[in-house]
């Protein structure tokens, strides 16, 4: 490909650097003036959108002024000014391995959190690029990101502020997917607990705790990052976008209400005129979906229950909370588990521990914070 470099960096290689505070503003700064009112203040951020005409493409836009003290500023464009309150390496190297650790810096809880802004990239297989910087979640427009995996010991590194910032696969896995789902000239702005939060500091993670309504609840999107490869994220969404157009028409769904069904009465249900038919390793990979370990955690409840809107994303694709809901609905009543297990055996495929009825509950608890019911943790 003319033009391209391999295995170097394609924004940060530019070698940004932070914006210089003159000495009359360092004057000024140190008196404490008063923040600017309403009518002089920056204009707001204009809100993440997700583009109706391809649901898979998340739009992040992000405009805004820094108005912080303490830290230095660093300045990407004319609309766009973070600040950097964890360490930074002005001219960063290529190479990630080669470069110094990143270092986590104080932060100001409980008005500021950290937040991750990943750099567009050209190319799908760029390597990460992000900045960390410091913000007041009410102001600056941002996607909430929810993993969970059992690689921990897996770990990859990645750009953060010029410096190598080691996290698990899936987390890369999941900000690389981020970032590629989005337009190639808009940054993309992500809240994480694995990278956001200093892990290693104990009081930091327990103060994030009672930060974690304000968190979802201000974010725009929620990310559910449940893995899956190119191959199978089509298997999977196949099955998914049918089943959740099947349960659009009353006639299906009043036949699914009804005793006695089982997966082999799958293939003579029908949608309308349409019969539904789904193929025994589409019907293997929705099950390893739902074999994930996403959905046992048990932070799922207050982060599923708190956001405005909950996406999956698995593989390089998204789909809304609905229609995994409605998947699970529809291997609940079908008896999904100890059916296929049977399928499974005989094929030679390992027999699955399904959590669907986990998603159900999950969805059930959604609505009822919807409807202002009150409901625990417990």
């Amino acid at each position: 490909m003319p033009g391209r470099e391999n295995g170097t960096l394609q924004v940060l290689k530019k070698k940004l650097s932070l914006q210089p505070l003159f000495a009359k503003e360092r004057t000024r700064r140190s008196s404490s003036p008063p923040l600017p009112s309403k009518k002089h203040a920056s204009r707001s951020p204009s809100p993440p959108r997700l583009d109706e005409s391809n649901e898979n493409t998340l739009v992040c836009t992000s405009t805004w002024d820094s108005r912080l003290e303490r830290h230095q500023i660093l300045k990407l464009d004319t609309n766009l000014s973070v600040s950097i309150g964890d360490s930074f390496e002005a001219n960063p190297g290529s190479e990630v391995t080669n470069i110094p650790k990143f270092e986590y810096g104080p932060i100001r809880y409980p008005k500021m959190i950290r937040l991750l802004l990943i750099l567009p990239a050209t190319y799908d297989d760029e390597p990460l690029e992000t900045i960390m910087f410091h913000a007041d979640p009410r102001e600056i427009p941002y996607q909430a990101l929810s993993c969970a995996s059992n690689d921990r010991k897996q770990t990859r590194l990645m750009h953060c502020n010029g410096r190598g910032l080691a996290v698990t696969e899936t987390v890369y896995s999941a900000l690389l997917n981020i970032r590629n789902l989005g337009d190639r000239k808009i940054f993309s702005t992500v809240w994480t607990d694995a990278v956001c939060i200093n892990q290693a500091d104990m009081q930091e993670r327990e103060s994030h705790l009672r930060l974690c309504k304000t968190i979802f609840s201000t974010a725009a999107v929620t990310i559910a990052h449940l893995d899956g490869t190119e191959k199978s994220r089509r298997k999977v969404f196949e099955t998914v976008d049918m089943l959740h157009e099947a349960c659009r028409n009353d006639e299906f769904r009043e036949r699914l209400e009804e005793d006695g069904l089982d997966l082999s009465s799958l293939d003579q249900l029908c949608i309308g005129n349409k019969r539904l038919r789904i193929p025994l390793d589409n019907r293997v990979e929705l099950s390893k979906v739902f074999s994930h370990p996403w959905f046992e955690r048990v932070w799922n409840w207050p982060e599923v229950s708190l956001s405005k809107k909950v996406y999956f994303l698995y593989g390089s694709a998204l789909r809304p909370w609905s229609f995994f809901a409605d998947a699970a609905w529809c291997m609940h009543q079908l008896r999904w588990e100890s059916s296929l297990n049977s399928e499974c055996i005989v094929h030679g495929q390992t027999r699955m521990d399904l959590k669907y009825d986990h998603m159900l509950h999950l969805d059930d608890h959604r609505q009822d914070i919807r409807d202002e019911k009150p409901c625990t943790l417990l």
